[in-house]
């Protein structure tokens, strides 16, 4: 059994509100029996709301930490400390160079684990942009 853990940069609600996803985005083959996202939002959806994000046989969890807890990640104690030791994940994954991304790589490195740390954009290669290398 491998567990993933995906820090998230905005709450799941919010991304599943406003972004298309495939099916089992997260696991897209199914590499993952059990994949928990820990959110920095004080309240989320219920984890069988997104389960289609990590596929049918993958068991999904959804921690809810809210702001303040979830920015305290960098301490040895607290909120984010608890469940991440608790979770003991073979990978922490994070979509952001920012505190999500920084907390990942901060905790794997702590519990000796991998982590990727993945940056999208959704810039367009502009006129300007091309000109000026931006």
């Amino acid at each position: 059994m491998r567990t993933l853990v995906i820090v998230l940069t905005d709450p799941l609600s919010a991304l599943m509100a406003k972004v298309e996803f495939m099916a089992r985005y997260y696991n897209p083959e199914g590499v993952f029996s059990h994949v928990h996202f820990i959110s920095p939002a004080s309240e989320e959806i219920p984890s069988a709301d997104a389960q289609v994000l990590v596929g049918e046989k993958a068991q999904l969890t959804v921690h809810a930490l809210g702001f303040l807890r979830y920015f305290g990640g960098v301490l040895p104690y607290g909120a984010f400390a608890e469940r991440i030791n608790e979770i003991q994940p073979d990978i922490i994954r994070a979509y952001s160079s920012g505190i999500a991304g920084s907390l990942a790589v901060f905790w794997a490195k702590r519990l000796h684990v991998p982590s990727v740390i993945s940056l999208l954009s959704l810039i367009h290669i502009s006129e300007p942009t091309r000109r000026y290398a931006i």
